[in-house]
């Protein structure tokens, strides 16, 4: 089995003005079923993690002037798709910002094709879910941080992936 390059993430933990949180829910070859995750991708060769955040959340959800806070966790973890095993290192950014409607002019047709849903999160649904999330912590540690209580400046993540997920 072929061992791909580490692929380089940052993603963005939108939080607006209610306490509430921005999420994709999107349809991945490598997860037997939907989920939801933050917004966010690739970094390019040259970009900071927060330069890659900002283009990001342009190509996605049409987002300008965005101010990227601290960063809030990382994850670091393989998956496997098509015989070839891919390492991944993400970084979640804490990013607030009012409400919004995204446009997702600058997505990629593949990236189009994925999407399923988004929506706003509460406190209240994020507690009672039971959707797949990914980080599959997602659902405990999104409440600590719209209720401004979140203060891990260490946490790593080894272990994301959602139950749905199977080795191809």
């Amino acid at each position: 089995m072929k061992t791909l390059k580490i692929r380089n993430v940052a993603r963005a933990i939108l939080v607006n003005d209610k306490h509430q949180c921005f999420l994709f829910k999107l349809k991945l070859p490598w997860i037997s079923d939907s989920v939801w995750m933050a917004a966010g991708g690739g970094m390019e060769a040259s970009e900071s993690p927060q330069a890659a955040l900002i283009r990001e959340l342009y190509e996605e959800t049409g987002m300008t002037n965005v101010e990227v806070g601290r960063l809030l966790w990382e994850c670091r973890f393989s998956f496997q798709y098509n015989n070839e095993v891919r390492p991944v290192y993400e970084r979640y950014y804490l990013v607030k910002t009012a409400d919004f409607q995204p446009s997702f002019a600058g997505m990629e047709q593949y990236e189009i094709d994925s999407l399923i849903d988004f929506r706003w999160w509460s406190l209240a649904e994020l507690q009672t879910a039971t959707d797949h999330f990914t980080p599959n912590q997602l659902p405990t540690l999104l409440p600590q941080i719209l209720q401004d209580t979140f203060s891990d400046t260490d946490l790593v993540i080894t272990d994301p992936l959602p139950a749905n997920y199977v080795p191809s």
